[in-house]
């Protein structure tokens, strides 16, 4: 019974089920009403055995009732069916044979098993129906078997009654179970096309404005692209790069971010043509495509347009903002027809326009093109540099400006290339950062600078310190806390007198990342130095946070400092604030005396630069060092 109730349940939904329960139900307590008015009407009319067979029938039924609450719905079926079947088979038999009434019940019986009942009970009652009509048959043409007479009264044609409006009672069920699965199924494709509708729509399109992504932004160009050909005109792709959504986002949270952007992405649907395209690719930023454009058409005035737009204040949180934006323009065919490429060749062009001072717009043209692929190779023989030998670092000294004595030294990354010679910072620095190298990079230059620091002690030079740049993309993603530490560990020197130096923008920086390495950092005992102060941002509220040690007063402010009396009097504002908060200062790029004589008198603390000595090979740093005593 346990297994055949399992053979119910697998593969039904439960609305199968549901139905199931409840017509069986029904033509159960159908059938019992059947039974008793053709009970009582075959004993009004003397027909006991009739009478008393139904009544077993009516009896026996109960069992159909209780397999159905069990919800052994094919069991129930089989044996209200089968029972059935029998009944009118005994009709058959013991009334007016094959032109007996009960021969009506046939039909109903094999219509109701096959639409409750499975596959197996409607082939095996419909063998059992022909099978005792041909019995039934052959026993009368042999005289093996004589039924009554055939009659044809008014209690014929009530049963007749009886049976029919039985069997269309079942037929008006299964018909309305019928109609009712295919509206349930008919409901349930509805709802599996809006599902897939919105599948598409997410796979599509961007969660946060709705504007279409990368994905779809392809397609669309594919379809413009193949319009535009036809007709003779151009498609042109505009990346566009937010300039100020970085601050935006740290200063007011992601939430006034998200809310940036979708302002944003509002004003640019709302500026461009109904035949234009809008999308996001993630971040701040945005690609506009716009077909069917005249051959030579230039759309300067149009991407001026979205810079327009864009440069309109917004509210939000109660802070009035003003956006800019830099753009990149690639044309297609003349740029390119395939999508990927004329994308790249807009993110050149808007890169492009971001060097130039950003909020401006671009055309990609071929140099640009030859500069990225110069970068690409400037970046894969850096890697080659970094396993060989080609990269050395060079030792700046820094003096004491009082005693005149040597105090400690910066390292300076240098790169010998094996064609192309030196190659100076300010062309590979940046590609490092971009590219992420410099995270390798750095742990090498921390390895070198600390183990040379270990082996200046060694030839008697003890108590420099050494100041090594680090980037911020070593601070996020590089372990430079570990990076460290192994170092310090290793060249065995006290921690007090590794400097790192860093940017006045790093500050600025927001970030667990970033302030777990640096408080990490302090743990471990370094110190910290802001490179190029006074630049940048100039925090004072940073400097007192993360705990910096030493200022180093950028080189534009020192060349002048004897010519321009504003310059002067910034300097002396740095060196007098470092003082007050008990800050170290090291002035670089002094070249004369004079200007190193003119730091000394305004109390900076250190001084660097030519006026000294060059940066210059560990060899020849120990040879200096050992010379000023």
């Amino acid at each position: 019974m346990a297994s055949e109730h399992n053979s119910d349940q697998a593969g039904r939904s439960p609305l199968v089920r549901q139905l199931h329960h409840e017509r069986l139900n029904q033509m159960f307590w159908a059938l019992q009403i059947f039974l008793l008015v053709a009970t009582v009407q075959s004993m009004s009319l003397g027909r006991v055995s009739s009478a008393l067979a139904m009544a077993v029938a009516a009896g026996l039924l109960f069992l159909s009732l209780w397999l159905v609450r069990q919800q052994h719905y094919q069991l129930a079926a089989t044996w209200m069916l089968g029972l059935m079947t029998g009944l009118c088979y005994y009709f058959l038999w013991s009334s007016d044979g094959l032109r007996d009434e009960a021969v009506l019940g046939y039909p109903g019986i094999l219509v109701v098993a096959s639409i409750i009942g499975n596959r197996r009970i409607f082939i095996g009652l419909l063998a059992v129906m022909i099978g005792s009509l041909l019995v039934l048959g052959g026993v009368n043409s042999m005289g093996l078997h004589q039924t009554r007479p055939v009659e044809s009264n008014i209690n014929v044609a009530i049963l007749l009654v009886l049976i029919l409006l039985t069997t269309a009672y079942c037929i008006r069920l299964l018909v309305n179970d019928i109609r009712h699965l295919v509206t349930e199924l008919n409901e349930e494709n509805q709802r599996r096309r809006e599902s897939q509708a919105q599948v598409e729509a997410l796979v599509n399109h961007d969660s946060l404005t709705g504007l279409p992504n990368r994905m779809l932004a392809a397609e669309q160009f594919e379809l413009m692209l193949r319009h535009s050909e036809r007709e003779g005109q151009s498609v042109a792709l505009l990346f566009i790069d937010l300039d100020n959504f970085k601050p935006i986002n740290d200063s007011l949270g992601h939430g006034a971010g998200d809310e940036y952007l979708i302002q944003i992405a509002q004003r640019l649907v709302d500026e461009v043509r109904t035949s234009d395209a809008v999308s996001r690719f993630g971040g701040d930023e945005f690609v506009v495509l716009m077909p069917d454009l005249p051959p030579g058409e230039s759309i300067i005035s149009r991407a001026d347009e979205l810079l327009q737009t864009l440069r309109e204040p917004m509210m939000l949180q109660g802070h009035e903002l003003t956006t800019t934006a830099s753009i990149g323009i690639a044309i297609a065919p003349a740029d390119g027809t395939d999508f990927a490429t004329l994308l790249s060749k807009a993110d050149m062009a808007m890169y492009e326009s971001k060097r130039a001072g950003r909020d401006g717009i671009r055309y990609y043209n071929t140099s640009m093109n030859n500069d990225a692929q110069a970068q690409v190779k400037l970046i894969s023989d850096l890697r080659k540099a970094l396993h060989g030998n080609e990269l050395s670092l060079h030792y700046q000294p820094k003096v004491d400006l009082k005693t005149g004595k040597l105090c400690g030294c910066e390292a300076l990354l240098r790169w010998q290339h094996p064609t192309r010679g030196n190659v100076p910072p300010i062309e590979f620095i940046s590609l490092a950062e971009r590219s992420g190298l410099i995270i390798e990079i750095g742990m090498w230059v921390m390895q070198q600078a600390t183990g040379a620091l270990s082996r200046f002690d060694s030839v008697g030079l003890p108590g420099l310190t050494m100041a090594v740049n680090v980037s911020s993309l070593q601070f996020k993603r590089g372990n430079l806390d570990r990076v460290v530490e192994q170092a310090l560990t290793e060249s065995g020197i006290e921690p007090h007198r590794l400097e790192i130096e860093i940017t006045e923008s790093m500050l600025m920086e927001p970030g667990d990342d970033i302030d777990h390495t640096f408080h990490r950092l302090q743990a471990l005992g370094v110190t910290f130095s802001i490179d190029d102060f006074g630049t940048g941002y100039s925090n004072l509220g940073y400097l007192n946070k993360m705990k910096i040690g030493t200022l180093k007063i950028d080189r534009s402010f020192v060349s002048q400092l004897q010519l321009s009396p504003q310059d002067t009097a910034i300097v002396t504002a740095i060196i007098q604030m470092a003082n007050s908060l008990n800050l170290t200062t090291v002035a670089e790029g002094a070249e004369t005396q004079a200007e190193a004589e003119l730091l000394a008198r305004l109390g900076c603390t250190q001084g660097q630069g030519y006026y000294w000595a060059r940066p210059m090979p560990e060899a020849d740093f120990i040879k200096f060092a050992l010379s000023r005593g």
